[in-house]
């Protein structure tokens, strides 16, 4: 008889082997055969419900033991996922990615179940974000992002395997955003330096009007001091002036007083 078997849980050690064409579910040692898969109705019964949920989603997903559907396969990833297990929202995020048998394509669902599944430390949900960020699939290209992601799964994860060109593109956006980042801090010193000279050369210019205006002053006082000067040197001269005449008109007094002196003595 043919089985097939699906991944075991790294942290419960849970197992499920699946017969051709049938489905045999355990936990541990203890097996149930004989049911089918498209049949089986979860109860959620078991001790790890959420545990139970991932692995038909798993079944359901990839198609072991029953047809692909991506509809069923959401179902019980999100009956996981609401049940505690943050390793469905990786699941849920590459379904919604891919789209098809039943599920329609979703990028923006996609990017949702990613970011929950990234913030819990997922290495590949960073991968694949990144991958969405920088190829711009139905949604906007954001190099910021996609370098964000692509180098905080190469951090938590050096051996993460990655697309060669999606890697040469992030790395070709890095570069982009290392020269557009430079640029900036060139322009803003280029601006700094403006504003600089801007304020030196509006220092200059109140200085030497500081220096016209204290001209200006100055020329006043001269000019006022210069009048001052004037009108006490025209005043001293009119002063000069009345003295001389005064002089004058003292002397000829004086004169005509001797003359007539003169002629009255002549005639006695």
């Amino acid at each position: 008889m043919n089985y097939l078997v699906a991944p075991t849980c790294a942290k419960f050690h849970l197992v499920i082997i699946f017969q051709q064409d049938k489905v045999s579910m355990f936990f541990s040692s203890k097996i149930c055969t004989g049911c089918s898969l498209d049949e089986f109705d979860v109860k959620l019964t078991n001790k790890y419900p959420n545990i139970e949920t991932l692995i038909v989603g798993n079944c359901y997903q990839n198609g072991n033991g029953c047809k692909k559907n991506y509809s069923k396969a959401k179902k019980y990833y999100q009956l996981a996922l609401d049940n505690g297990n943050i390793s469905a929202a990786y699941d849920l995020g590459c379904l919604y990615t891919i789209g098809g048998f039943g599920l329609k394509k979703d990028i923006n669902l996609a990017i949702k179940y990613l970011e929950k599944s990234a913030n819990a430390a997922n290495p590949e949900a960073m991968y694949n974000l990144a991958v969405l960020y920088i190829t711009g699939e139905e949604i906007q290209i954001d190099s910021y992002k996609a370098n964000k992601f692509f180098q905080k799964a190469k951090e938590l994860k050096p051996e993460i395997k990655v697309d060669s060109f999606i890697e040469r593109l992030i790395e070709g956006s890095q570069k982009n955003i290392n020269n557009q980042n430079q640029n900036q801090n060139q322009n803003q010193n280029q601006n700094q330096i403006q504003n600089q000279i801007q304020n030196i050369s509006l220092k200059k210019d109140h200085k030497n009007q500081q220096k016209i205006y204290q001209e200006k002053i100055y020329q006043e006082i001269n000019l006022e001091k210069n009048q001052k000067e004037k009108n006490q040197e025209e005043k001293n001269q009119e002063e000069k002036n009345s003295n001389t005449k005064y002089y004058v008109i003292g002397a000829i007094t004086v004169i005509v007083i001797g003359i007539m002196v003169y002629k009255m003595k002549k005639r006695k």
